[in-house]
């Protein structure tokens, strides 16, 4: 069990690479001065992201980035959605990014900084 959990969280990672396109552009979008809630798929120019790899889809509403595993792809239940939402926040002059997993059962293949309830 747990050499699987850590395979599984290693799958997880890739989750972060995909969705690395998607951040920088609401960071950009956020730099440049729209507002969060403005911020999604359509205005980012993005149209619809899903399976790719092991994400299963990736939005963008006002600004937060909800990434959606492939449960198949993953290995988790079938029954199950893992998702991460990664929330931009302005800090300084930059923006820094707060991520929370769901549901509860399955956090613990998230990165540890990744571990918060997705609100």
């Amino acid at each position: 069990p747990a050499y699987k959990d850590y395979v599984i969280k290693a799958k997880v990672i890739e989750l972060f690479t995909v969705a690395q396109p998607t951040k920088l552009a609401v960071t950009a979008a956020l730099i440049s001065g729209t507002p969060a809630e403005e911020i999604n798929n359509q205005s980012l120019g993005l149209g619809t992201i899903e399976n790719i790899g092991r994400v299963q889809a990736i939005t963008v509403d006002s600004g937060i980035i909800t990434i959606t595993g492939n449960s198949k792809a993953l290995e988790i239940p079938d029954d199950k959605t893992f998702a991460l939402a990664l929330t931009p926040k302005a800090q300084n002059g930059t923006i820094a990014w707060e991520c929370s997993a769901s549901p509860a059962d399955l956090k613990k293949y998230a990165p540890s900084h990744c571990t918060s309830p997705i609100e």
